[in-house]
């Protein structure tokens, strides 16, 4: 199996975003509708993840004290879209 290196990943998804940047678009996409879908795809892909992090973090470090939040998507005030993963703990 031929894996291409990570810095290899890393630099092609740089570039990729550096050309979203130039055009305007997001992943390619052009309108709002189908920007905010595919970002929208992006957070149910990815919360899993972050709230494990968080779990995993919230035992280590606040021994299950602490409180996992997730916030968003939602408007972020400029005409996008933002998501949230914080880890609260009692004072």
């Amino acid at each position: 199996m031929n894996n291409p290196k990570p810095t290899a990943i890393r630099a092609d998804d740089l570039l990729r975003h550096l050309k979203d940047l130039r055009t305007g678009t997001y992943e390619g996409a052009k309108s709002r509708s189908t920007k905010e879908e595919l970002y929208r795809r992006g957070i149910e892909l990815l919360t899993p993840v972050a709230v494990a992090v968080l779990e995993e973090a919230n035992v280590l470090f606040l021994q299950g004290t602490g409180q996992k939040q997730v916030i968003g998507p939602e408007d972020d005030g400029s005409g996008g879209l933002e998501t949230r993963f914080e880890l609260s703990w009692p004072e």
